[in-house]
């Protein structure tokens, strides 16, 4: 039976395929989410408006993923006739 030198890098925790080494290493993460899409894409007409966003994150991500940094962007929104205070709640704190 042959074996291979690189035998200990065959298969991880998550099965064949993945490297040994990768599951005890802690992956320092940044997480960018885009507001526009995730809003539109996956909150829109739902009941979940407030998100703890970082808990997602985590929740969707492997446990030896360590978020350092998460950042939402969206577009500045302009007033409308309809909405004339939409900049103003987007300026809030």
């Amino acid at each position: 039976m042959l074996r291979s030198p690189h035998r200990r890098l065959a298969g991880g925790p998550q099965g064949p395929g993945t490297l040994c080494f990768i599951w005890r290493t802690v992956l320092r993460t940044a997480v960018y989410i885009d507001g526009f899409n995730f809003y539109y894409g996956a909150v829109k007409n739902t009941s979940h408006k407030w998100l703890d966003l970082k808990l997602l994150c985590q929740t969707i991500l492997t446990p030896h993923h360590q978020i350092v940094l998460l950042n939402y962007f969206t577009a500045k929104v302009h007033s409308t006739a309809k909405d004339p205070d939409a900049p103003i709640r987007q300026d809030l704190p």
